[in-house]
């Protein structure tokens, strides 16, 4: 069985609304040529821009991503309470889930970007909000730690 690519989910989820790229695009807050561009695949969307997509078509992140899920790959499964640098209460950003999620599992920077194949540099990038990510790196490393992307980034989702 072939799993959908995000583009195609997309596509799909458009025509079950019967809207035309331009419709979705406007209520997505963004471009039709963008929306278009997100389709054929030739670029993916932001993580805020992908939130924001998944909201408009009614569904959640990881059922417009969908994942891998599984056992975290490679990873140590165990809660290390002494490495955890804030409460899921205190945070306040998707940055601090992600970090909360490494951490609460127990896995370095290193280890995780050895598992999901991003670099250290970038999941720290990630994780303090100094850059935003598309959302197939954040599939990538929610897909290490083998949870849903809606789960990493402290998403509740009623849908």
């Amino acid at each position: 069985m072939r799993t959908v690519t995000i583009g195609e989910a997309m596509t799909l989820c458009r025509l079950s609304l019967r809207l035309t790229p331009t419709e979705i695009a406007a209520k997505c807050g963004v471009s039709a040529g963008m929306w278009r561009a997100y389709e054929r695949e030739e670029t993916a969307p932001r993580l805020d821009k992908a939130v924001m997509i998944a909201d408009t078509l009614g569904v959640s992140l990881h059922e417009l991503v969908g994942s891998r899920l599984g056992e975290p790959r490679g990873a140590k499964s165990r809660y290390n309470a002494r490495h955890i640098t804030k409460t899921p209460e205190e945070c306040l950003t998707a940055g601090d889930w992600m970090r909360w999620s490494r951490e609460s599992r127990g896995i370095t920077a290193t280890r995780l970007g050895d598992i999901s194949g991003v670099t250290k540099d970038s999941i720290l990038r990630i994780e303090h909000g100094c850059c935003g990510p598309n959302i197939t790196t954040v599939r990538c490393l929610a897909d290490a730690l083998g949870i849903t992307i809606d789960e990493y980034i402290g998403r509740r989702t009623n849908i």
